[in-house]
């Protein structure tokens, strides 16, 4: 558990989570080889579309996982049930005369149909020998069915609902009580399992979606067609024709290699990473289109170099590869999510912009607690901004020892002396009391302004000169 404690603080430091942090570490690889799959999938498809700030809290994951906990045992309650066999006056053969019957005989239909599948599930693994998994997987399978009434239950959910179930169970061991912890919980695979994979199968709705006529080819069908014959060719003509001319319908593949985001290509395993990416840039299923394009345009030259039978063959069993999260990681950076080259005057904003946000936020953070030393550096941070925005011209950057020394708030023993034709002066101020003309006193002022900190540009003011004399040291400031 320490080592997925250690996984899991890397791609969610302090527990938070936000796109723009995990999505550059799977990017990079960072969360291959871990036991953290599970909790990736959850935060795509769980937390972060129930959050409503843009980054996600320990209490954010905590307070949504035990919602959807919850609430997954309420759809159990209201849809597995049995109508009451008590009331004699009611034939359950006649379901007409009751539309709980009706309901009940209708969900053993699709049961049936669901068992069938769950039943062919991974055979080669053990995991799926037992018949409590299988139950649970049906489970799992029903109730979206049941609230999802627009979807229809698809031959491959079976397998993509398997993957979520094997995984979670793998990796969720915990019974303690932290947020990371409540994270693993044993004992809320299944429910977590269940809301994973509703929210994975609504966003690839569209690849499971049947034609409206048989004469029709589904959407599936469709983008298999585009995927061969146009985005292919755009990359490799002699490949796309190759294809074509041994009679390689994209049909025959494609559609198995979308539905199931490629977890029949390569070993399950080294599919997991894959869905890691693939998971993260959902609801935009060009991801899955454009990884298929990188797969094919890799194995280019295995592929030239086939015939029909070997062809279908390598299309439909992979050979073991090292990583092939690396084709999501291409498709994303080539055809998904181009880079946008950023100008500098955009970077110099960018970071004006934040060192301003920092420098407000430390402010508020050392009047709330009199924290008097650290000023002098949030002082600099401002400067440093206006610096960077051409407000101060770059000597203005004194070394930071010597900024620090010079707005340090150092209090000074001041002589007050008021001009004798002035009777009295008022001044705003909570550190500086004037007495009447004609009489003197020591007074102890800061040297540091708060209003500077706030002040849009930092630069020297001019103020306007008084009649109020200032002496010390035996110099008079005016």
């Amino acid at each position: 558990m320490n080592q997925q404690r250690n996984q899991f603080l890397h791609i969610f430091p302090n527990c938070t989570g936000s796109s723009l942090y995990v999505v550059p570490q799977l990017l990079q690889g960072y969360a291959d080889n871990t036991s953290i799959h599970s909790a990736i999938w959850k935060f795509f498809m769980v937390i972060k579309p129930n959050c409503k700030k843009n980054f996600a809290t320990a209490d954010d994951w905590v307070s949504i996982l035990n919602e959807k906990r919850k609430n997954y045992f309420d759809l159990k309650a209201k849809h597995f049930v049995k109508p009451s066999e008590e009331d004699d006056s009611v034939d359950p053969l006649l379901s007409s005369q009751n539309s709980e019957w009706n309901q009940f005989f209708s969900d053993q239909d699709l049961r049936k149909q669901i068992c069938r599948d769950t039943t062919r599930t991974f055979q080669e693994i053990d995991f799926f020998q037992d018949p409590t998994v299988l139950k649970n997987l049906e489970d799992i399978l029903f109730l979206f069915c049941r609230t999802h009434p627009k979807y229809e239950y698809a031959q491959g959910l079976h397998e993509i609902a398997a993957v979520i179930y094997y995984v979670f169970s793998q990796e969720m061991k915990s019974e303690d009580n932290d947020a990371i912890s409540f994270v693993f919980n044993i004992n809320s695979i299944i429910p977590d399992a269940f809301f994973t994979f509703s929210a994975l199968a609504e966003a690839l709705e569209p690849l499971y979606r049947p034609s409206s006529s048989p004469s029709e080819p589904s959407y599936c069908a469709i983008l298999a067609e585009r995927i061969q014959g146009e985005l292919l060719a755009k990359e490799s003509v002699e490949l796309s024709e190759h294809l074509s001319q041994n009679n390689i319908a994209p049909q025959t593949y494609l559609v198995q290699w979308l539905r199931l985001l490629f977890i029949r290509v390569f070993d399950l395993e080294s599919a997991y990473s894959m869905w890691d990416l693939i998971i993260s840039q959902l609801p935009d299923i060009s991801v899955i289109t454009y990884t298929a394009v990188t797969i094919l345009l890799n194995a280019k030259n295995t592929l030239l170099a086939s015939g029909p039978i070997e062809l279908l063959k390598f299309l439909f069993h992979f050979p073991k590869l090292p990583n092939p999260a690396r084709f999501v990681v291409q498709a994303i950076e080539k055809y998904t999510r181009p880079k946008k080259r950023m100008e500098s005057e955009d970077v110099k904003f960018a970071v004006a912009e934040r060192l301003n946000d920092l420098s407000r936020g430390l402010s508020e953070l050392c009047s709330k607690h009199n924290l008097d030393e650290a000023l002098p550096y949030i002082m600099d941070l401002r400067r440093t901004r206006d610096c960077l925005l051409g407000i101060l011209p770059l000597d203005d950057m004194l070394p930071l020892e010597q900024a620090v020394a010079l707005f340090r708030p150092t209090p000074v023993e001041l002589n007050v002396v008021v001009e004798k034709e002035e009777e009295k002066v008022h001044v705003q101020s909570d550190t500086l009391v004037l007495p009447k003309a004609g009489t003197s006193q020591t007074t102890k002022v800061s040297s540091h302004s708060m209003d500077l900190l706030f002040e849009e540009d930092s630069s020297p003011k001019k103020k306007k000169k008084g009649i109020m004399r200032l002496q010390t040291g035996g110099k008079i400031f005016e």
